[in-house]
């Protein structure tokens, strides 16, 4: 409908909002064809249903876990993620002292705090893992519908190790770890 199309995409900012995967080609519909076919006949939906509700589950022990620091839990299916409560951060509180507005303009604190827990799970554990950069950050847990329950437990017993470090010292190693390698740099290309 023209009202919704205007309303989505009739701006700067959201003209291309939208891409599609599938063009309007033969090849390219045949392949959108046969995915839906894969999506019925291996049950995707229902996979999707199950880790979904294995992701809830361990997501409520670890906000069981960590109340102070786990706001709250969302998602639907295979894609389940937790808002961090960054409130009461130490560094948030030393950025009000920095005389840069940019920095909570753009939530840089907040986006730190999740880029260090994403760092220190790739770093400590070798698994990858990423966060949402919509109106809310989110933490996710998006495992592929082909992911075994060893794996899902993998993951939250490598979670539960990082955010036992603690969100000021999982900071703190990220920012540390950028400056050394900044001043390393700057001392090699002398």
């Amino acid at each position: 409908r023209d009202k919704l199309y205007k309303k989505s995409y009739d701006t700067l900012n959201d003209f291309n909002l939208h891409s599609t995967t599938y063009n309007a080609f033969g090849e390219e519909n045949i392949t959108a064809l046969e995915a839906i076919n894969v999506i019925i006949d291996e049950k995707y939906i229902l996979k999707s249903k199950i880790i979904g509700k294995k992701i809830k589950n361990e997501l409520k022990i670890l906000k069981l876990n960590f109340p102070y620091l786990i706001d709250e839990i969302r998602g639907i299916g295979a894609l389940q993620g937790i808002k961090l409560n960054t409130k009461s951060l130490i560094l948030k509180k030393i950025s009000n002292l920095i005389p840069i507005p940019e920095l909570n303009k753009i939530r840089f604190i907040e986006k730190l705090c999740y880029a260090s827990i994403v760092n220190h799970m790739y770093n400590e554990h070798k698994i990858l893992t990423a966060f949402s950069l919509n109106k809310d950050i989110c933490l996710w847990a998006s495992p592929s519908l082909i992911t075994t329950d060893k794996e899902i437990d993998l993951f939250f017993t490598a979670l539960k190790k990082t955010l036992d470090t603690g969100l000021n010292t999982l900071v703190y190693k990220l920012v540390s770890s950028k400056i050394n390698s900044f001043l390393k740099k700057s001392i090699v290309s002398k």
